[in-house]
């Protein structure tokens, strides 16, 4: 459980320079697309005198679309590769993560064979379904220019502040930044366990399963509070949820397995604890016993 958790660690640790990076990105996006927005309500407060007026906002509009296919273009790119180096860095980091959390099992220092990682690399870039990263970055942010041109055009017409237009815009086009962000950690997770999963099944003499183990932290959901000190054999993977944390811990052949306990933690954390995990309703029905878990 400490190895895991000192995996669980470093893939903060790695994360968080290029989740800044995406969102120095996205900074300057926003402000290119504040200026486009300037430059759009000047246009319409000056009106043009050789253009209808609805064909020419028309027109600005279209102009202010192209500047958010632009800019969120570039903060899908930014996002594909900085996804990619963490991958290559959690493949990397795979194999050492195994290794560590087998050695805190047993007693004598054990090797590992090192598998061959040439089919998780093939993978690196690509999502679980196979489509390239740059497709499922685009489908994430797909209909968002649109959504606030459409937004733009609307604010014009009614009169509203520039300035509240552009922060109305800009937390739409927060969305873009959270999805790529979902997604270069839910790709780089699912990159690790892959390699984590080879590295399992090429020394399955030692190790038979692997054990779930949760966060346990309130941002943890009931669903893998339920699925923790799970086993479960090397045929099968870690199915997460986007944003997981849940880690695949080796079982040694032949060790004992632990108890699913996920219950019994939920169980001791605060009502307050319970309630922010659960929801009040929810909450009521697991405390008047309609469901347990784990």
């Amino acid at each position: 459980l400490i190895a895991a958790r000192a995996w669980r660690q470093r893939l903060l640790a790695y994360e968080r320079a290029p989740m800044q990076q995406m969102a120095s990105v996205y900074r300057a996006s926003l402000a290119r697309l504040q200026a486009e927005i300037d430059r759009y309500t000047l246009r319409i407060a000056a009106g043009d005198p050789y253009t209808p007026g609805l064909m020419y906002r028309r027109q600005a509009a279209w102009d202010v679309i192209d500047a958010i296919d632009a800019e969120i273009h570039r903060l899908n790119r930014a996002a594909e590769g900085l996804t990619v180096a963490m991958q290559e860095r959690a493949v990397s980091q795979a194999h050492q993560s195994i290794q560590e959390m087998v050695n805190a099992q047993v007693r004598v220092e054990t090797f590992l064979r090192r598998p061959n990682f040439r089919a998780v690399e093939s993978l690196i870039g690509f999502a679980s379904d196979g489509s390239p990263l740059r497709d499922v970055l685009a489908s994430a942010s797909r209909g968002q220019a649109q959504a606030m041109a459409n937004l733009l055009a609307q604010n014009v017409a009614l009169g509203v502040s520039p300035m509240v237009t552009a922060r109305q815009m800009g937390e739409q086009f927060g969305t873009v930044l959270r999805r790529a962000q979902t997604i270069a950690r839910t790709e780089t997770v699912r990159a690790f366990r892959e390699a984590g999963h080879l590295s399992m099944q090429e020394n399955e003499d030692i190790i038979d399963g692997w054990i779930w183990l949760s966060s346990l932290s309130t941002r943890t959901c009931v669903a893998c509070f339920a699925m923790h000190n799970t086993w479960h054999p090397n045929s099968e993977r870690l199915q997460d949820h986007p944003n997981g944390r849940c880690v695949a811990a080796p079982a040694i052949r032949g060790s004992q397995r632990p108890p699913p306990n996920g219950g019994e933690r939920f169980a001791q954390l605060t009502e307050a604890q319970q309630r922010r995990i659960l929801g009040n309703a929810k909450y009521t029905a697991w405390r008047d016993g309609a469901f347990d878990f784990g």
